[in-house]
């Protein structure tokens, strides 16, 4: 017969195997169904699900179905924030989560909120209007608030291709086509080929956006959306990848979040 202390053991053992498994299948649990399907998620935002100290931000709130795909994706314990204009959406917070009342093209809002989140963003969804003007002032603002490698990722960009004054509200997605606008955020993204390649013919070119685009350092674009990244800022004579850099700047992060002597977060 199993001794007392021995079934204890087996006890704690198949206990410990369950944990494990639970925890396995958290990690591998499908993410819901969503719009943000077409979100270049396997080269850039697979990186960041499982940052401890994440700090994201998704302006475009709506229904609240994204606020709880992206609780649900992310594991990291830090909390998420949200920002939407309409008072309503605050209805649609879950534990671990904040959405901020407020226009996601005005600094004021996204300065509080990038204090709040640590200073710095690490990501960043801009689902909010889509309208042209305003995907440009979220760029304007957000994209300095994030940490060197750092993403903003621009979704729906087939708004750019609807009738002025159609969209989700209004038209549709399946409103109809016309020619693409001159002035849209499609046509600013690829603008900003232009600006990395810069060097070639004007060092001082800008894609109508002040200069910020000099801190691009890549674009990724795929079906309806783009993710733009900010540069890291390479000493002379590195030839670290960004996969290395990225990972020097987390575990500088992590001794700073620690306290750890002589370090300092970016």
């Amino acid at each position: 017969m199993q001794s007392h202390a021995g079934a204890a053991r087996a006890r704690a053992a198949r206990a410990a195997r369950a944990a494990r498994a639970a925890r396995a299948a958290r990690a591998a649990r499908a993410v819901p169904p969503h719009p943000h399907t077409h979100t270049p998620r396997t080269q850039f935002i697979e990186p960041f699900r499982c940052l401890d100290d994440l700090a994201f931000l998704e302006i475009g709130v709506a229904s609240g179905y994204s606020l709880r795909m992206w609780r649900e994706f992310f594991t990291t314990s830090a909390t998420l924030h949200f920002a939407d204009t309409a008072i309503s959406t605050k209805k649609h917070e879950v534990p671990g989560t904040k959405v901020w009342i407020g226009d996601g093209t005005r600094p004021e809002l996204l300065r509080s909120i990038a204090a709040e989140a640590g200073g710095r963003f690490d990501l960043i969804v801009d689902d909010g209007s889509h309208a042209p003007q305003d995907v440009r002032a979220t760029f304007m603002h957000a994209f300095p608030l994030l940490r060197p490698g750092g993403i903003l990722v621009i979704e729906d960009l087939n708004s750019a291709y609807l009738p002025r004054g159609a969209g989700s509200a209004t038209g549709g997605m399946h409103a109809h086509r016309r020619s693409r606008h001159p002035n849209s955020h499609v046509e600013m993204l690829k603008s900003f080929i232009d600006t990395l390649n810069r060097h070639n013919f004007d060092a001082n070119y800008t894609a109508g956006v002040e200069g910020i685009d000099h801190e691009i350092g890549s674009l990724f674009c795929t079906e309806e959306a783009c993710a733009v990244r900010r540069r890291f800022q390479r000493r002379a004579g590195s030839s670290s990848s960004w996969e290395e850099q990225q990972a020097a700047h987390r575990h500088r992060r992590r001794g700073a979040r620690k306290g750890a002597p002589g370090v300092q977060a970016a």
